[in-house]
């Protein structure tokens, strides 16, 4: 095919140089396409999940009667409205199922705990389901946005303290998480006072 090593070094310069342009334009796309995402996320911070974030931080994953949800809800609803296009219609459409659910029973109320996921028959259509989804989505939407933008985050300390998560599932996991550098080294301890103690014997 290549009638001479000249050749053959002439393609070879053609494709790396072909490949370097098209991997220097990705990186430009990638930068340029990064910070208009990072300004449109610190738009939406500062007109919608920020603020929605400071109202609902306090009652986050709370369960409250209908009444106290209903109060917050409005409230949400406002800041969604005033922000326009930058709220997510998701939250929109949580906010219409919150008012178009029914009531729960004294029993669902304090047996209800949310899960990430629920079988279709079994998944509850009370105001205190779409509550926690209400939470879970401005929780997990301002984290997000903080993140593209380079903001500090919650650390797990500052969320275990105040129980900023969704269920007791999610929080025994962030405990695990949180103590787990303890454990390994305990169980590294444990381990070397055993050998030890064979070790003698």
């Amino acid at each position: 095919m290549f009638n001479t090593p000249e050749q053959m070094w002439n393609l070879l310069n053609i494709v790396a140089t072909l490949l370097t342009t098209l991997i220097g334009a990705w990186f430009t796309m990638q930068v340029f396409y990064g910070g208009k995402k990072a300004d449109a996320a610190n738009m939406q911070l500062e007109k919608v999940y920020g603020p929605l974030f400071t109202l609902v931080e306090p009652y986050l994953f709370h369960k409250m009667d209908r009444k106290q949800c209903a109060a917050l809800v409005d409230q949400i609803e406002q800041i969604v409205l005033n922000g326009g296009y930058l709220a997510d219609p998701m939250l929109k459409d949580l906010i219409r199922n919150f008012r178009t659910a029914k009531d729960c029973t004294p029993k669902q109320y304090n047996e209800y705990q949310h899960k990430w996921l629920y079988v279709f028959t079994e998944t509850p259509d009370h105001y205190l389901e779409y509550w926690f989804r209400i939470c879970n989505h401005i929780d997990r939407t301002y984290d997000k946005l903080c993140l593209i933008c380079s903001y500090p985050l919650r650390n797990r300390s500052y969320r275990l303290d105040r129980k900023q998560y969704v269920n007791s599932f999610r929080l025994a996991f962030a405990w695990v998480i949180f103590l787990l550098p303890v454990l390994i080294w305990f169980a590294i301890i444990l381990i070397v006072l055993i050998m030890s103690a064979l070790h003698a014997s």
